[in-house]
């Protein structure tokens, strides 16, 4: 008790239910990480719904632990596994998980996004107003592909220019993928707000290249905690 006076500390518990959401003639898995298991509470929530990259699947470690914090500040995270290089296919998916969400818990504040991939996907749906109707408060771009290794002549940049909603971006200063000079170039084109986090000597995978650092990993979750704060 002496050493730990005045330090106060907040106890939750993390409920993990696993859904699984019907697309067409099969199923989509998907986790929803809450505070509780009643839909009445979960329905008041903030919600967070997230999807991997071209290779990944739900338990992508990155959209794990983001989920487990995001879910000790208070939302509600749902990360769904959507399997597929076709970007049309995962858009479609993405969509169909909203409109299962808006049915079963009556989602109405909702921030959508991925890593890779499912980054692309989730700005592509988000610039469609009619595709979802929703009250998407704005997107998370977990490492934003924004061009294939080394090609730097073909960019994946039109949806963002076309965005309206407010994004916020975590990407590696060392992202093969993404390099920063030329993306920052970009973000000054956008007409949409955005925020980014650079992870400093980190890659496309969000690992470093050198030294391994949590704290860079949850200095980064806490802003996005505040970002989603900040627009709700």
């Amino acid at each position: 008790m002496g050493k730990n006076k005045g330090k106060h500390y907040i106890y939750f518990t993390k409920i993990i239910m696993n859904l699984s959401i019907p697309y067409k003639n099969k199923t989509i898995e998907a986790v929803l990480d809450c505070t509780s298991t009643k839909k009445c509470d979960v329905r008041k929530k903030v919600w967070v719904v997230l999807t991997h990259g071209a290779g990944g699947d739900l338990k992508t470690p990155q959209l794990s632990a983001i989920a487990s914090f995001l879910t000790a500040e208070g939302l509600a995270v749902l990360r769904f596994t959507c399997k597929g290089l076709n970007i049309k296919y995962r858009i479609n998916v993405f969509n169909e998980v909203l409109v299962y969400l808006k049915k079963e818990y009556h989602l109405k504040r909702v921030f959508i996004g991925g890593r890779s991939m499912g980054a692309r996907a989730a700005v592509m749906l988000a610039s469609d107003i009619e595709i979802v109707d929703l009250n998407i408060l704005g997107i998370i771009c977990l490492s934003y592909p924004l061009h294939k290794i080394r090609n730097y002549k073909e960019l994946r940049d039109e949806p963002l220019k076309k965005s309206k909603l407010p994004i916020f971006f975590l990407s590696g200063t060392k992202d093969e993928m993404c390099e920063k000079d030329i993306f920052e170039k970009i973000l000054l084109a956008m007409k949409s707000p955005f925020k980014i986090y650079w992870l400093n000597g980190c890659n496309h995978s969000a690992k470093p290249l050198e030294n391994y650092q949590e704290e860079m990993y949850h200095a980064a979750f806490k802003e996005i905690s505040n970002w989603c704060l900040s627009l709700y």
